[in-house]
């Protein structure tokens, strides 16, 4: 750890390949579910929305891709947290419910005609009733009836708890949204505001991030994934 330290800066910034020190390059079993996950490529995340086309599943992969939030936090989205007039979905993340912070998250246009086809009447209702229901197991149920038959790659690693994890997961979404809004140019305070993290450092970001920057870093996201069709 004291050795990957330095060189985590010059990875995360792509100014090298790799970390050197990390244990994963060092042949180091990771027996934590902080496993090091990668990210979804664009081809991925095309991939699985086209396999989950008009299925919640769908919704679901729109709205980790553009909003970064995380799988528990999505499952129990329910329609008053959605406004489709203004085009915000607000999020109070479970993680970090002691601060009471609700991030308020816009909805880009390809995610906002999901929801629009699928709202209905009841606002309390979820939005992903048949998932909700799941959500313990819902990772894994992931990984075997989207991830793999639509064909994307991943490790698989057995920690010596006997626990089975892998390179890639639901997770993978945050990593790859919050990765291609830095290729975007999207600053680290708008980032943060995505990503609603809580540690000094990123709350001193993310007290200025605008809901203008984070609509245009959506819409940058957006425009990503139409230009790689």
């Amino acid at each position: 750890t004291l050795l990957s330290g330095p060189f985590a800066p010059l990875a995360s910034a792509g100014i090298i390949a790799a970390n050197p020190f990390n244990r994963k390059a060092l042949g180091v079993k990771l027996d934590s579910v902080a496993v090091e996950k990668e990210p979804f490529s664009q081809q991925e995340v095309d991939q699985m929305l086209a396999f989950t086309q008009g299925t919640e599943w769908q919704g679901l992969i729109l709205c980790a891709y553009y909003t970064s939030q995380r799988l528990s936090d999505l499952v129990r989205l329910r329609w008053s947290q959605v406004d489709l007039q203004n085009r915000v979905i607000r999020i109070r993340p479970e993680k970090t419910s002691r601060s009471k912070k609700t991030i308020p998250l816009p909805i880009p246009g390809e995610l906002h005609d999901w929801l629009m086809d699928q709202a209905g009447d009841d606002a309390n209702g979820f939005i992903f009733p048949s998932l909700q229901p799941k959500l313990k197991n819902l990772p894994d149920i992931f990984t075997a009836s989207v991830m793999v038959p639509s064909g994307v790659q991943f490790e698989t690693e057995i920690t010596r708890g006997g626990r089975r994890l892998y390179s890639k997961s639901f997770h993978s979404f945050r990593h790859a949204a919050l990765t291609q809004l830095q290729e975007a140019d999207i600053s680290d305070a708008t980032r943060a505001g995505f990503s609603g993290h809580t540690s000094k450092a990123m709350l001193d970001r993310y007290s200025h991030a605008k809901q203008s920057q984070m609509r245009r870093g959506v819409e940058a996201l957006e425009k990503r994934r139409m230009e790689g069709k």
